[in-house]
């Protein structure tokens, strides 16, 4: 779970993209470009030409879960299948979608990118990008690759976002405080409300406070021990799945810390150990993800430290498109959740 703060998404008509700044520097191709992006997006063709405009640059996808059924509590980060494959429709339709190794690849060696070209990513590793992920990805042939946290793989626990997901879903508390802040959990939206605000709360504290909150929060909503409403892949299936040609792997740390909270040896600790477990299991560990990975979520020495692991790049949450000049260990995605609308996700295809 690396997305909360997306939770809250402005439409993009509610400002004025500016495409060409990501790759024209010259003033006056700027002021042209601003005042033609303030043509609606209802003219017809006229987010085919955006597109045109903007195929130098390259896109980055992040999802993390995709449902096959309604949640019985929102959660930003579990998208409905029909709106995925929609999405993915239309990526193979107008981009060229590539293995995210490849993009890498490219950036590294100063080679171009093909034009309007993209990469999908999915973070955390849910099981249900095994179970109704991939089957369509299939479909439409397009590559894709699973950041995963080692600890949690092969196990029945869950990161601790999901933890909390799963005690706010099932408590049957109407509702409870702590950390001296109440919560109602009367209706399906006042949950969903409150694992947003609790999370974000949490997200912010030192580890050692976040944990003990969550253990208290977890204790007092006292849910019910049932299948977890979340799983997450194990060993069995990620080899499996690392048998097709469209699927890689990479390393989301090995317990899901927020990086920059932890100690530089914390760091190194997580970052290693977690490329140690999937170059045994996999063979190499060359890609990686922050966890919930804003620009305050890591440091330079965490840039380092993935450099100096072998990583050979870090994706975050920040939103964007990336142009070939871009830090390899700060790249932007384009961050997808349930409630990105169609129109929203072309926008943001774009940098917008």
């Amino acid at each position: 779970m690396d997305a909360e703060e997306h939770l809250t998404r402005s439409s993009c008509a509610d400002s004025i993209p500016c495409f060409f700044t990501f790759e024209y520097d010259h003033p006056a191709m700027n002021k042209l470009a601003r005042k033609l992006l303030k043509a609606p997006r209802g003219v017809p063709g006229y987010l085919p030409l955006a597109r045109k405009l903007h195929a130098r640059s390259a896109a980055i996808v992040m999802y993390h879960g995709v449902a096959a059924s309604e949640l019985p509590v929102f959660n930003w980060c579990q998208l409905a299948a029909a709106e995925f494959e929609q999405q993915i429709a239309f990526l193979s339709r107008e981009y060229n979608v590539l293995p995210l190794a490849e993009l890498i690849q490219r950036m590294a060696g100063g080679q171009p990118f093909p034009l309007r070209a993209t990469a999908i990513t999915f973070d955390d590793g849910f099981s249900n990008v095994k179970d109704v992920a991939a089957p369509l990805l299939a479909k439409y042939q397009l590559p894709y690759t699973i950041f995963l946290v080692t600890s949690l793989v092969g196990t029945a626990q869950l990161a601790w976002p999901e933890q909390l997901y799963s005690a706010i879903a099932r408590s049957a508390h109407r509702e409870f405080s702590v950390g001296g802040m109440r919560f109602s959990l009367k209706t399906p939206e006042e949950r969903s409300t409150t694992y947003r605000v609790l999370t974000h709360h949490m997200k912010a504290l030192p580890f050692d406070e976040m944990d003990d909150m969550l253990q208290q929060t977890l204790t007092t909503l006292d849910a019910p021990d049932e299948t977890p409403l979340l799983s997450v892949l194990g060993w069995d299936d990620v080899t499996n799945m690392s048998r097709s040609p469209l699927v890689d792997f990479g390393s989301h740390t090995h317990t899901h810390p927020i990086l920059s909270r932890c100690s530089v040896e914390r760091q190194g600790d997580e970052l290693r150990t977690s490329r140690d477990i999937l170059r045994e299991r996999l063979g190499n560990a060359e890609l990686f993800a922050y966890p919930n990975g804003r620009t305050e979520d890591f440091t330079r020495d965490t840039k380092k430290l993935l450099a100096e692991s072998g990583y050979k790049c870090g994706l975050t949450t920040v939103a964007g498109t990336i142009k070939h000049s871009d830090d390899l260990y700060a790249l932007r995605r384009v961050c997808v959740g349930a409630d990105t609308t169609f129109d929203q996700f072309q926008c943001e295809m774009l940098g917008w």
